[in-house]
């Protein structure tokens, strides 16, 4: 997973995610969680789309 871009926004962060089998996702969290639950969020959205791209 590769983090290509942040947007900080007034109450949140947009994030442009790029997967490990290169799919591309936008994720908006709030700005004041962790960068550690951040990291776990989009890895578990990352997870879900590649996995989706096995079926």
């Amino acid at each position: 997973m590769k983090i290509l871009n942040c947007k900080i926004k007034l109450s949140e962060v947009i994030y442009e995610v790029q997967t490990n089998k290169n799919k591309y996702f936008k994720y908006a969290l709030p700005k004041n969680i962790s960068n550690y639950k951040v990291r776990k969020v989009l890895k578990n959205v990352e997870s879900k789309l590649d996995h989706n791209s096995n079926n």
